[in-house]
């Protein structure tokens, strides 16, 4: 597990993409890096991708470490502009689709100015994850896009 390493993965072929037009409503898609393409998503997509990535791929220990243990944690926040967003944390270090790298608490939030609302519990989690896992992504995007 490489925070690092996982981050730039996903950050090297995401492409933001809001899905607030989705018939099939908001939930966290997990992107996959090995597939060839660019990876379409929004905050909560980039968030999840990099925690699915740090727990190796593996829904056990997504259920393990985030779920459960909540070692690594998303929070809801707010930004500068008012929006709502997405952000995670793998121990010590803060992350998102706008920074794209894994910062400590100080920097993450000086640089952001986001305003953290709450932390989202397992079974929320789980939620969105779950239908974002069942849903393949070109039909998502399609749906999106029309």
């Amino acid at each position: 597990m490489n925070i690092v390493k996982n981050i730039s993965e996903i950050a090297a072929k995401f492409v933001y993409l809001s899905d607030k037009k989705s018939v099939l409503g908001d939930f966290w898609f997990v992107m996959k890096p090995q597939k060839n393409g660019a990876l379409y998503g929004d905050c909560d997509d980039f968030s999840i991708s990099v925690l699915w990535l740090e727990c190796d791929s593996s829904i056990w220990k997504f259920i393990w470490n985030v779920i459960i243990l909540h070692r690594y944690k998303l929070y809801r926040c707010k930004t500068f502009t008012g929006e709502y967003h997405i952000i995670g944390r793998v121990g010590d270090l803060w992350f998102d689709n706008w920074t794209q790298q894994a910062v400590d608490k100080e920097i993450f939030f000086a640089k952001t100015k986001h305003e953290i609302l709450h932390i989202y519990p397992g079974p929320v989690i789980a939620y969105f994850m779950l239908l974002g896992l069942l849903i393949d992504q070109d039909s998502r995007l399609s749906k999106i896009q029309s």
